[in-house]
């Protein structure tokens, strides 16, 4: 092994075993709300249905969390207009895996989180107009005067 590529590795190694250490306990309800919030907004994404659509779109989702952090239900509280962007989102959502557990400040019901999401549509020209034709060029025609 080439000496600069462990140097490189010795010190990434450290930071990759220092990071647990790093982490903060989530201890308020205040701080799970930030942590919920921070963990779906990281995992979604925009779906294809989406990026296919020539407007912007708007959906609310109601999610439905157990103490352990599982998520129980997903549901559409507000539709974008389109079924499949919302399947979609749904879909995302329930891959996103376990969100945070409940802290001890917190009742331990279920908990139901709202979350708006736009999918914003930028520059999208679905029938762009046609380049403006170009100035006709003039040629300019001066007679010599010869005498």
């Amino acid at each position: 092994m080439n000496w600069r590529l462990r140097a490189f590795n010795l010190p990434a190694l450290a930071l990759c075993l220092s990071a647990p250490a790093l982490a903060q306990p989530i201890s308020t309800h205040a701080e799970w709300n930030t942590a919920v919030a921070r963990q779906l907004q990281s995992k979604i994404t925009v779906p294809r249905e989406a990026l296919r659509a020539d407007t912007n779109m708007t959906l609310t989702l109601r999610i439905d969390i157990l103490p352990n952090g599982d998520v129980e239900t997903v549901t559409v509280n507000k539709s974008s207009g389109n079924v499949s962007v919302d399947k979609a989102t749904i879909a995302m959502v329930q891959r996103a895996g376990r969100l945070p557990a409940f802290t001890s400040d917190m009742e331990p019901v279920k908990q139901a989180v709202s979350l708006p999401i736009r999918y914003v549509v930028a520059d999208y020209q679905p029938n762009p107009a046609p380049p403006a034709p170009a100035a006709p060029r003039i040629k300019s025609t001066k007679k010599e005067d010869r005498s």
